[in-house]
């Protein structure tokens, strides 16, 4: 039961990562819903990949987890313009980016504070 959990989490870490690795670096950027929509993408995109990066690695330190969240949220933005030249450098979607990972890490800071200890250790093993 605790191996399914735990694959479980891992598959949801895995797919964001895939989705945000391919929204990223696809050639051309995904067309305007609305006015600021890629901005709303980002903070969406980088939230999941922090709530599922917590959730996969448990036992990872958040000293250690949340500064390398938070470094990728810039990094990456940087590489999308390295590797695609087609697609720019926006310090406005690194810093939703930015505002994704902190919006998670807020989250789960709410999420240890009000979800028992027990319920969490459980998660853990």
């Amino acid at each position: 039961m605790l191996q399914a959990v735990y694959n479980l989490r891992m598959a949801m870490f895995l797919g964001c990562v895939a989705a945000l690795l391919y929204g990223i670096f696809r050639a051309a950027p995904p067309p305007d819903l609305f006015d600021q929509s890629d901005k709303v993408g980002h903070l969406l995109a980088f939230g999941a990949l922090g709530l599922s990066s917590r959730l996969a690695f448990l036992r990872l330190s958040g000293w250690v987890l949340w500064p390398i969240l938070a470094a990728l949220a810039p990094l990456l933005e940087w590489l999308q313009h390295q590797l695609q030249p087609l697609r720019i450098y926006s310090l406005e979607d690194a810093l939703a980016n930015l505002a994704g990972v902190a919006l998670a890490l807020v989250f789960w800071a709410f999420v240890r504070r009000y979800v028992s200890a027990d319920a969490l250790l459980v998660a853990r093993r």
